[in-house]
């Protein structure tokens, strides 16, 4: 008999791109801005899909040696003469301001807003569905979602309570690891 039939299958998304995006956020106050930590997040699809210009970004970031609080400035080091490299130098820079309005202050909620990781999120799942990956769609379309809920959760379980950054994310990926999607088709 060919009956189909759906089995309720829960999946654990600890490696999901959006779950990268927060704790790298997370881990880039921890780690005051060191360069390895800010060219991860940078580079996470949330954040920007420009692969070309992510790869320009880092070979600039390392070229000019920028670090810690020197990210977190505007761009100034060029070859004056060259027309490219100011081109390439705006650019940068306008990346660089969208990663510098985020930093300003910690705000993970406030982050995923400015980023429109929601819009990004219905995108993915449209996309994954288009190329069959519906069990890839289906995890992606709760994520957001997810996500938003642990944070709210932490917000009213700690309330005026003031934790480390080390503290909020092991918070966070506690519930993340306690986090179980369904996979059952919507």
């Amino acid at each position: 008999l060919d009956i189909p039939y759906f089995l309720d299958e829960r999946k654990k998304p600890l490696h999901h791109p959006l779950i990268k995006l927060v704790v790298g956020y997370i881990d880039i106050f921890r780690k005051n801005f060191e360069r390895k930590t800010v060219l991860a997040f940078i580079k996470n699809p949330y954040f920007c899909q420009d692969k070309n210009l992510l790869d320009r970004l880092e070979n600039y970031i390392i070229k000019y040696n920028i670090n810690y609080s020197r990210l977190m400035q505007p761009f100034t080091l060029c070859d004056k003469d060259d027309n490219d490299s100011q081109k390439l130098l705006l650019e940068l820079n306008c990346l660089m301001d969208k990663f510098r309005a985020i930093f300003e202050k910690f705000d993970v909620n406030k982050t995923l807003d400015l980023l429109g990781v929601e819009n990004l999120c219905q995108v993915y799942t449209q996309n994954l569905n288009e190329q069959g990956l519906m069990e890839e769609s289906a995890i992606n379309s709760q994520i957001y979602t997810a996500i938003k809920s642990i944070l709210a959760q932490m917000g009213m379980l700690l309330g005026q309570v003031t934790l480390s950054l080390n503290e909020y994310r092991n918070v966070f990926i506690s519930g993340i690891s306690a986090l179980e999607l369904s996979i059952i088709p919507q």
